[in-house]
């Protein structure tokens, strides 16, 4: 256990740090696995910690060298605490959870920001009086991995003269690109992979792809200026991101959970369904004033949240499984599907996880089934609603296969 251990570590500190080596669909079989033998560490939330990585020989191999060059951030870079909004499937409603009321009820009666919740990949932009000196990845206690070269190809390269005469502005935000785009030029029509991903790869490359980049875009959200021992933190964050001639984004305000729940949240469903990025959720987050009052723990800030959307599902038909062998020189089945439309992608593909679950669950071609976007992300296969017409077929070849091979 101690080896798949150290490899779902490894592959864990690798996705925080911006550098993925694996499919969500292969790190999540492994964590299935060692949660099934009992092991601890699935229940660690986001990056492991230098002890844990000393622990298991990692510290050398994952923060030496040209690989794992720390450099520090400003501030905590820190997740988001997640609300998952779920349905109903006997009353076909959605049910909020009362964290999202919960939320609101931290300052009353004052403006909540909304924001849509991209799924990409977090970068901290530095500009040190006016000019773009470093661009560093989330990362983790170490620090964050400089990726500076690949956002000079992103994002403007210097400031208006106002915000030149600053010693430093932190713009933080997210790389993200086109769904269309990235499904046109970039996903593997032979795998199950996702945008997210994808990003982690390029960005995390030591070769840069110029043409590439420019393909790829920047969301900032957040805002700090520092001028010798002042730290300023603007009221309106995503209009002075804007007026420095960065991407505008979508946000709507509110000052309680039952706007969010009766006009926010509807309107940001529709914006789902048009934007050109694909979208999860909702994050709120309170105006900066209230930042330092409400503080934060070590992993998520308590001025912010994100509300994420229950998956999208559609119903479509397994035309045949397709073999591919991973990185890890393992066989992982891939379902080949009837086209349908999902969350405004069509979906063709679908992780099978593995040949026990397809023989568990009885997934052969021919059956009908239901799929949605796991992390809205990558299509599964969440409900068989109507066996193969060969099922029989099927499972006799695979019993007589495994008795004649046992």
């Amino acid at each position: 256990m101690y080896q798949k251990e150290k490899t779902y570590l490894k592959w864990k500190f690798l996705y925080y740090n911006g550098q993925t080596e694996v499919s969500d669909a292969v790190f999540d079989k492994l964590e299935d696995e060692l949660r099934e033998m009992g092991s601890l560490v699935v229940l660690i939330k986001d990056s492991p910690n230098y002890e844990i990585l000393k622990k298991y020989d990692l510290v050398d191999e994952l923060t030496v060298g040209e690989r794992g060059i720390r450099f520090n951030h400003e501030y905590p870079m820190l997740s988001l605490r997640k609300f998952q909004v779920t349905m109903d499937n006997k009353e076909d409603k959605e049910l909020f959870p009362m964290d999202i009321v919960n939320f609101f009820s931290k300052v009353k009666d004052v403006t909540v920001n909304c924001t849509p919740k991209f799924d990409g990949n977090s970068i901290e932009l530095i500009y040190v009086k006016g000019v773009l000196t470093q661009a560093l990845t989330r990362g983790n206690e170490f620090g964050g991995l400089d990726k500076t070269e690949n956002m000079k190809l992103i994002v403007p390269n210097t400031l208006n003269d106002e915000f030149s005469a600053f010693d430093k502005v932190i713009i933080r935000g997210e790389n993200i690109i086109p769904t269309e785009l990235w499904e046109r030029k970039y996903s593997d029509p032979n795998k199950v992979d996702n945008p997210r991903n994808w990003l982690a790869g390029i960005i995390g490359a030591d070769d840069i792809n110029v043409s590439i980049m420019k393909d790829i875009d920047f969301i900032g959200y957040h805002i700090i200026v520092m001028d010798g021992k002042y730290i300023v933190k603007p009221v309106d964050q995503l209009g002075t991101i804007a007026s420095l001639g960065f991407q505008e984004i979508f946000n709507m305000n509110t000052t309680s959970s039952q706007d969010f729940f009766a006009n926010v949240y509807p309107k940001f469903k529709d914006y789902r369904a048009t934007s050109k990025y694909a979208l999860d959720g909702i994050v709120l987050s309170f105006a900066s004033t209230y930042w330092d009052s409400l503080g934060a723990t070590s992993h998520h800030p308590h001025w912010a949240c994100a509300v994420k959307f229950p998956p999208n599902r559609a119903i479509t038909y397994l035309l045949d499984i397709l073999w591919t062998l991973s990185k890890e020189g393992e066989l992982a089945p891939v379902g080949l599907f009837k086209a349908v439309e999902l969350d405004g992608t069509v979906v063709k593909r679908a992780s099978l996880h593995n040949l026990g679950w397809i023989i568990e669950n009885k997934v052969f071609p021919g059956c009908k089934v239901e799929i949605a976007k796991k992390g809205e992300i990558i299509p599964q296969v969440i409900n068989v609603l109507e066996l193969s017409p060969d099922n029989d077929a099927y499972m006799t070849y695979i019993t007589e296969f495994i008795k004649n091979h046992s």
